[in-house]
């Protein structure tokens, strides 16, 4: 993100940015650190900024951090932005993605108020794969370490990232204590979500609640209207 001319310096936007890179200049202009910013979009709604003093960088390392994530969808640029999962509930009857015997938990990581980087993302998909996981990453993430041109990219911050891994309902427990270990150690935090058809979550929470752990369904119900993709 970049301040433009229009900026007050009235400094309401401080308090919002939640990596805490904007900051105010000696000129009394705010300004963002960009080795802080992970390309939220936060900044850049009107209700935090008056005058509209925040714009959206376009060189390409901010257009790449950018599609790691926003904080509010309204701001997604659907051009540059893919959120989409391949395992998406909404879409399984055309896309018959998700196993009628197995679930898909997506392990969604970040760092508040320090953040994610591309670097801890790699590391901790490593250690996931040691363990026998396997998780599937994004395909640009996995591309930084493989491309040399790219290497400079992994340091950079970013909001979010998220695994998915396919799995039997009854490893559910095991991949949340390998999973909970691993970020522990990488001082990440992360929000673990399980999606698959009500045959197979009902198993899901029968494994979990015989281990102590509670889990909140969330149902979406499909009309049925979809054509499997041949």
């Amino acid at each position: 993100m970049k301040v433009n001319d229009t900026c007050t310096g009235c400094e309401a936007c401080l308090p919002y940015c939640p990596q805490g890179a904007i900051h105010m200049t000696e000129e009394a202009q705010a300004a963002v650190d960009r080795e802080l910013c992970v390309e939220c979009g936060v900044c850049i709604d009107p209700d935090i900024c008056p005058v509209a003093a925040f714009e959206e960088d376009q060189d390409e390392t901010a257009k790449f951090k950018r599609s790691f994530g926003r904080l509010l969808s309204k701001h997604l640029d659907r051009r540059d932005v893919v959120k989409d999962s391949p395992y998406d509930v909404k879409t399984n009857d055309v896309t018959a993605k998700i196993p009628k015997n197995k679930v898909v938990m997506r392990l969604e990581l970040n760092r508040p108020g320090g953040g994610l980087t591309f670097r801890d993302v790699q590391q901790m998909g490593a250690e996931m794969q040691q363990q026998g996981w396997n998780p599937d990453i994004s395909s640009r993430t996995l591309n930084i370490d493989e491309d040399r041109s790219m290497g400079h990219l992994l340091d950079q911050r970013i909001l979010t990232c998220h695994f998915e891994v396919e799995l039997d309902p009854e490893q559910v427990p095991d991949i949340v204590r390998d999973a909970t270990r691993i970020v522990t150690e990488h001082h990440l935090w992360v929000s673990i979500n399980v999606a698959g058809l009500a045959e197979t979550i009902d198993r899901t929470q029968n494994v979990l609640k015989a281990g102590g752990v509670t889990m909140e369904p969330v149902a979406k119900v499909n009309l049925g209207l979809g054509r499997r993709l041949s």
